[in-house]
């Protein structure tokens, strides 16, 4: 039901995905669909629950350096934007600006277990000795995703391995490398 979801999702949009239209492309009659889900809302959150974890890498990266787990870790970002499903992740992207409950659930979905790997990645650098031990900013947590999904949002591709590469090399590990006084 998830794949038919998307689909139709990619093909209608959000504001125009409906049940029956779900419902014809699953080859079910969409009173199936109304026992499982009260609601399109419903069985769109479902189908973008799935298609988020589907997203996310089994497992956070533990190569033994930061600056490897953090590449492979945005590369697998990427990579994933940049295939066939990205194209529906730019819909829902775009919907969940005007839609509260369907951002709330692509952060709680997405961000939050995301923003947790990169956590234990920089605790993990630390308890190494390859960073200081220090309070990290939060913004660096977000901020080689946010430049990931900015191009993927302002071209329709996510930045190449040499791209991300740049930016952990040229952005994030600078930035965690800092000591607090070198913020003031």
């Amino acid at each position: 039901m998830c794949q038919a979801t998307l689909a139709e999702l990619g093909e209608v949009g959000f504001r125009k995905i409906t049940m029956d239209g779900v419902a014809k492309r699953a080859g079910t009659g969409k009173a199936a669909l109304y026992r499982r889900w009260p609601n399109i809302e419903a069985l769109v959150l479902f189908a973008l629950t799935n298609f988020m974890e589907a997203m996310e890498l089994e497992s956070a990266p533990d190569t033994g350096t930061l600056r490897a787990d953090l590449s492979e870790t945005f590369i697998a970002l990427a990579n994933s934007l940049n295939s066939p499903a990205g194209a529906v992740l730019r819909e829902l992207i775009s919907e969940a600006t005007h839609e509260h409950k369907l951002m709330a659930e692509m952060e709680s979905t997405y961000g939050t277990k995301r923003h947790m790997d990169l956590a234990a990645m920089l605790e993990k650098a630390m308890l190494r000795g390859e960073i200081p031990r220090q309070a990290v900013d939060p913004y660096v947590t977000v901020i080689a995703p946010a430049l990931i999904f900015h191009q993927f949002i302002t071209t329709g591709f996510a930045p190449t391995p040499t791209q991300v590469q740049h930016i952990v090399d040229r952005i994030v590990l600078p930035l965690v490398t800092l000591s607090d006084s070198k913020f003031l």
